[in-house]
């Protein structure tokens, strides 16, 4: 079986962006951008986490540097990470293969790589400081016979040799390398590859807050600014997976002291209500059962874990894989010409897995 050589000069590939959370990275190598696709944003591939894909192009250069633009963190917000790609002198390849066992977002991810036939490395700096699970996707789409060998600096786990097909699914060291790494101050990850058995291949990384845990989910609608002087938000964390029955609501900016609850709905909308803007439509379902109604903390904080399994919907409902859930926060406020009011956070919208 023989390789296409679509020679790159790519000595170092580089993603900038401006702000980040704690939010996981997606990267997607292709072969050619302009005809390759880049997996979905409701795509967790082996994490499970549904986020943002951002595509990388090796051919896509100017003087062997490629700037794809900011490269947006998983909730499909701009970040200040960065991605520096160093083949150490040597010129990158990118191969596009029709894996047999591959569809959909799966072969977007995996029937496409970058190799350079030696080892290289891929940095990642600026992340914010905490644990990750890194998830670097090196199965040779066009051989099982095809090997990697994949390193994390500072990972405890040790260097691993990925080589395989998809008719399992995902499996570590057949289709991906998996290292737990502890970020800190630095906000630095190096991966280092290289060709063990003929070949190397990757396909993609994804780097993920430790255990599959971090913002899920992507904002919509603008919230009206409330009595602090500025607008109030919503963040969803835990798992996309609906399976995992792990999601957490998290309300911030709101005024301190100050009353609520967290409500969902299948629909979308953005109405007047009160001194805010409701971001939810159709039928509003409200957490309030025992202990659902909370108080925001002297930050304007409040948080709460909702059971997916039993949505209050008059009969408790269930969430199920390719439901699409939005949701909003509703808290108390005053209003200097109205008086006790209320008003919303922003929406966040999840779709699971």
């Amino acid at each position: 079986m023989v390789r296409s050589l679509l020679t790159g000069a790519l000595g170092a590939a580089c993603i900038v962006s401006v702000a980040s959370a704690q939010n996981g990275f997606y990267i997607d190598f292709v072969d050619d951008l302009a005809v390759a696709d880049v997996p979905t944003n409701t795509f967790g591939a082996a994490a499970g986490v549904a986020g943002t894909w951002n595509g990388v192009d090796p051919l896509a250069n100017v003087g062997g540097v490629i700037m794809t633009g900011p490269l947006m963190d998983s909730g499909g917000n701009m970040s200040t990470v960065e991605l520096t790609v160093d083949g150490l002198g040597a010129a990158p390849f990118g191969l596009f293969f029709d894996e047999p066992n591959t569809t959909g977002d799966d072969a977007s991810l995996l029937d496409d790589v970058i190799y350079y036939g030696g080892a290289a490395t891929w940095t990642f700096t600026n992340l914010p400081a905490g644990n990750y699970d890194v998830y670097t996707y090196a199965m040779a789409p066009d051989s099982p016979t095809f090997e990697t060998s994949v390193e994390v600096t500072g990972s405890p786990d040790p260097q691993q040799i990925v080589g395989g097909d998809f008719s399992a699914g995902y499996v570590v060291e057949d289709t991906h390398a998996l290292h737990f790494v502890t970020v800190g101050a630095a906000g630095t990850i190096e991966i280092i590859t290289d060709a063990f058995t003929s070949f190397d291949s990757i396909a993609g990384i994804q780097i993920v807050p430790s255990g599959g845990v971090g913002n899920i989910g992507s904002s919509y609608c603008t919230a009206t600014a409330n009595s602090t002087g500025a607008a109030a938000s919503i963040t969803a964390t835990g798992s996309a997976i609906a399976a995992d029955n792990n999601v957490t609501l998290n309300a911030a900016g709101m005024p301190p002291m100050q009353f609520g609850i967290f409500l969902t709905s299948t629909d979308q909308a953005a109405t007047p209500v009160a001194s805010g803007t409701l971001c939810l439509g159709g039928n509003v379902i409200r957490f309030q059962g025992a202990g659902q109604i909370l108080q925001a903390d002297a930050n304007g904080e409040f948080s709460l874990m909702i059971d997916i399994t039993s949505i209050p919907a008059g009969v408790p409902t269930a969430v199920m894989a390719g439901d699409v859930w939005n949701y909003t926060a509703w808290f108390r406020d005053i209003d200097p010409m109205m008086g006790n009011t209320a008003n919303f956070t922003n929406g966040v919208s999840v779709t699971f897995l």
